[in-house]
């Protein structure tokens, strides 16, 4: 089990940072890896509180647990520090130099804001529809409302959540987390840079 366990946690050093899609693939933890053999072993990372699930859901409605896809899901780990620990040097230079925020892979960010929910307890869903292209990193309940959170590691659009934001006024507000400066949309979407998403 303990063997076991690790490859799924050191995998995520590819899982979430070389890749564009983070579903988690057990065919990384080990070739031809499938969930029967390593699905215990991320339920146990999940309990030890190393790592943490955010499952997709189909629908930002209320009780996102109803519009679940259990085995669609993200795993991230609750120490960004350790996963930042699991790349070389030049990766941690990037970090200090600012130029991830200036590439198309966002995965280290996105798992910066999952690390920071973790620690304020939100549960973690990520809404994808695959028909209308539409993906939106984080699903959360806040204040009793569910609240949508799209991560850019630059100053970019965030067509999907202006989308979404578009055609559901029930929605209150969602955020954008991304490098630059606090704002307010007319789509109620409320845009905060990556030091601010602590006060979510």
């Amino acid at each position: 089990m303990k063997v076991k366990a690790e490859n799924c946690y050191f995998s995520l050093s590819k899982q979430l940072l070389e890749k564009d899609n983070h579903k988690f693939q057990y065919g990384y933890v080990e070739k031809n890896g499938t969930s029967r053999k390593y699905e215990t072993s991320v339920d146990w990372l999940i309990s030890a509180d190393i790592a943490a699930k955010s499952i997709a859901v189909t629908n930002i409605k209320p009780y996102p647990e109803d519009y679940e896809e259990d085995n669609h899901f993200r795993l991230y780990t609750t120490d960004i520090g350790m996963l930042v620990g699991m790349r070389d040097f030049s990766f941690k230079r990037s970090i200090i130099e600012n130029s991830l925020r200036d590439s198309s892979k966002v995965g280290f960010w996105e798992a910066a804001i999952a690390d920071v929910l973790i620690k304020k307890n939100y549960s973690l869903h990520f809404y994808k529809n695959d028909s209308s292209k539409r993906e939106i990193e984080f699903v959360i309940i806040k204040d009793g409302n569910v609240i949508p959170i799209e991560v850019k590691g630059a100053r970019k659009s965030t067509i999907s959540l202006n989308g979404y934001m578009k055609s559901h006024e029930e929605t209150p507000m969602a955020y954008k987390i991304m490098d630059g400066n606090v704002g307010v949309s007319e789509n109620r979407v409320v845009s905060l840079p990556m030091y601010m998403s602590m006060f979510i």
